[in-house]
């Protein structure tokens, strides 16, 4: 969850409040050369844990000054940079006396004898660091004008496509600490802001990139080595971090179906499609005999066992054989090991909410709803941040449910 104190979380859930978009124009740096408040008609941030780019932004600005046209080289353009705040503007009322006893100013009123003053003022939250990739300007008959931004976070630079490929052969040694080799092939890209939580995981064998791969996968694959999330922040960091793990860690957020605050609706889907109850391992190679092992669910009394739901057949490694597995008993206990880790399935959560606007993916939230016998701490996946008046986010979440127990 993004970073914030009671006036904030105060001030999102006031039923009396005002919503701006702040856009801060940044140079290649990430230096600010401009600001803009007030010309956003509409849009929308996606977020999305699953996809590489978690953040993506589409804008609509009005742009009567074609102050929002790009031009090669110029103000919008694709050097340029966009972070996006989210202001909530609210008032507070603070019962004030006057030695006269006459109030002038509209933010003065007086009731039951008391009188009070209006005070407003603005927090922004964060939405996330852009790399421009696609600018367009519009006119019509009626005489609107308007320019059109969309980006990514900044992911797109390591992404290969276009940019963020190796250059040249770059080779890591075995024993090199994973954390290490991630920050060298992202610091070779222009990347320069980094929050690494400590990891003392280090690479078990020699590793070589070659020129054209794209230094976004290599990070990934890194990182899933160590069990690790890899990710760009709202405030364009580099983030490296443990991957979630959603019994151990703290909800930031309850979301109950008796408070009408922000919780607007919710339904519980059931997703089998990763469930198996059978699994056959088959190893060996063409310089070893083949070997294979099976293990299976079969008791009577478990819900997902073959009596009761039919035979699910997993092929590990797709069904081919894996060289480095070249006994009967490698191969039984990798079987038993696929097979503790695929009898569950995943209870998935597509929500409405009033805009959160200090959500980020894998935050741990806990949703009470005792209409679908919900409540539970659920990992949100993805949502929606409309940038418009009135429109509500739509987010999912899930938790994986190892129902079957072991065999």
């Amino acid at each position: 969850m993004i970073n914030s104190d009671e006036t904030i979380r105060q001030a999102l859930v006031d039923p009396i409040k005002e919503i701006t978009v702040k856009i801060e124009l940044l140079d290649s740096d990430e230096n600010v050369i401009d600001e803009i408040t007030s010309a956003v008609m509409d849009g929308n941030i996606s977020v999305d844990k699953d996809r590489d780019t978690r953040r993506t932004f589409s804008l609509i600005l009005l742009n009567d000054e074609n102050e929002f046209t790009w031009s090669i080289g110029g103000r919008i353009w694709l050097d340029k940079r966009v972070k996006l705040w989210i202001g909530i503007k609210s008032s507070v009322f603070e019962q004030v006396e006057s030695e006269s006893g006459v109030f002038l100013s509209p933010t003065f009123f007086t009731t039951l004898g008391m009188t009070y003053e209006r005070r407003d003022s603005t927090v922004y939250i964060p939405q996330g660091v852009f790399v421009l990739s696609e600018m367009s300007a519009t006119s019509s008959y009626t005489g609107e004008r308007t320019a059109i931004l969309s980006g990514s976070d900044k992911w797109q630079l390591l992404s290969g496509d276009p940019v963020g490929k190796f250059t040249n052969v770059t080779s890591l040694a075995a024993g090199v600490k994973i954390s290490d080799a991630i920050r060298l092939i992202a610091s070779d890209a222009g990347i320069t802001k980094f929050l690494f939580d400590d990891c003392d995981v280090t690479l078990p064998y020699s590793l070589t990139y070659q020129p054209g791969e794209a230094r976004g996968k290599a990070i990934k694959e890194l990182a899933e080595l160590a069990v690790y999330s890899i990710f760009f922040d709202v405030n364009g960091y580099l983030r490296f971090r443990p991957q979630i793990d959603v019994e151990k860690t703290a909800s930031v957020w309850t979301y109950d179906k008796s408070d009408y605050t922000l919780y607007a609706k919710s339904e519980k889907r059931l997703e089998h499609s990763e469930l198996y109850n059978k699994i056959l391992v088959i190893g060996g190679s063409s310089q070893t005999a083949t070997v294979s092992a099976t293990a299976e669910d079969n008791r009577l009394d478990s819900p997902t066992g073959i009596p009761t739901i039919g035979e699910r057949l997993f092929l590990y490694n797709n069904g081919s054989p894996d060289p480095l597995i070249t006994t009967i008993a490698l191969a039984q206990s990798r079987a038993n090991y696929e097979l503790r880790n695929r009898l569950r399935v995943a209870e998935k959560q597509p929500i409405d909410l009033l805009p959160n606007y200090l959500h980020d993916a894998e935050d741990v939230i806990t949703i009470i709803d005792d209409w679908t016998n919900t409540d539970d701490k659920y990992e949100l996946i993805s949502f929606n941040i409309p940038l418009s008046a009135g429109g509500m986010m739509s987010a999912e979440a899930w938790r994986v449910r190892n129902i079957g127990g072991a065999p």
